[in-house]
C-alpha cells in the first residue's frame, strides 16, 4: 500500500514538473519580444548618440580652425578658409556620402559638401547675394538659420546684445533614419549640428 502511494506521488511530481517547464516556455515567449524591443531601441539610440558626438567633434574642430585663422575672414581669403573648414569636416566624419555641410564666412564666401537648403538664404555663385566678409555684423537667429542684418561698425553694440564682429557659420548634417523615435537627436531623417563662431 505504502509503495503504491509513493509511486502515485512520484508520477504526480513528474507531471507537475513537466508543467513547470511548460510555464517557463510560455514566460519566455512573452518576455522575449519585450527584451528584443528594448535591445533594438538601445542599439538604435546608441547609434544616434555616436553619430551626433562624431558631428559635434567635427564642428568643434572646424570652429577651432576658424578661430586660429581669424585673419582669413575676409572677401580675399574667405573662400580658402571655407574650403579648408569643409575639408576638415569631411575628414572628421570619414564618410562624405552620408553628410551635408555648409560653411559661410561672415555672410560672404561659402563652401559646401552636398547641398543644404537654409531658409532665407539666396546663394548666387557660391556666396549669399549682397554679403561681404570684410565688414562686421550682428547676426540673429539660430546657428542653422542666421539673419545677418545690416553691416555695422566693428566693436559697436548690437541692438539685441553682443558686439558687432566677424562670424563663421558651420552647419553639418548626417543622414540617419532611426528605427524608433528620433528623440530630438534625429530630425526628418538627419542628425543636424550647427554653430556660429565669432572670430573677431
Amino acid at each position: 500500500m505504502m509503495g503504491q502511494r509513493v509511486n502515485r506521488l512520484g508520477r504526480l511530481y513528474l507531471r507537475l514538473r513537466g508543467r513547470e517547464e511548460g510555464v517557463s516556455a510560455v514566460e519566455f515567449s512573452l518576455i522575449a519580444p519585450v527584451f528584443l524591443l528594448v535591445l533594438a531601441f538601445t542599439v538604435d539610440f546608441s547609434g544616434m548618440v555616436f553619430a551626433r558626438m562624431s558631428l559635434n567633434e567635427s564642428v568643434a574642430a572646424g570652429a577651432n580652425f576658424a578661430m586660429i585663422n581669424a585673419q582669413k575672414v575676409s572677401d580675399a581669403e574667405g573662400q580658402e578658409l571655407a574650403d579648408d573648414i569643409v575639408q576638415l569636416l569631411a575628414a572628421g566624419t570619414g564618410n562624405t556620402d552620408a553628410i551635408q555641410a555648409l560653411v559661410s564666412i561672415n555672410n560672404g564666401p561659402v563652401a559646401s559638401i552636398g547641398f543644404i537648403e537654409i531658409p532665407g538664404d539666396n546663394f548666387e555663385g557660391g556666396r549669399p547675394s549682397g554679403g561681404s566678409a570684410d565688414v562686421c555684423y550682428c547676426p540673429t537667429g539660430q546657428a542653422s538659420t542666421i539673419e545677418w542684418g545690416q553691416a555695422r561698425q566693428c566693436g559697436t553694440r548690437c541692438p539685441g546684445g553682443g558686439i558687432a564682429g566677424k562670424f563663421v557659420q558651420i552647419d553639418i548634417r548626417r543622414a540617419y533614419s532611426p528605427l524608433m523615435a528620433g528623440l530630438g537627436i534625429a530630425e526628418h531623417g538627419q542628425i543636424p549640428v550647427s554653430t556660429l563662431v565669432q572670430v573677431q
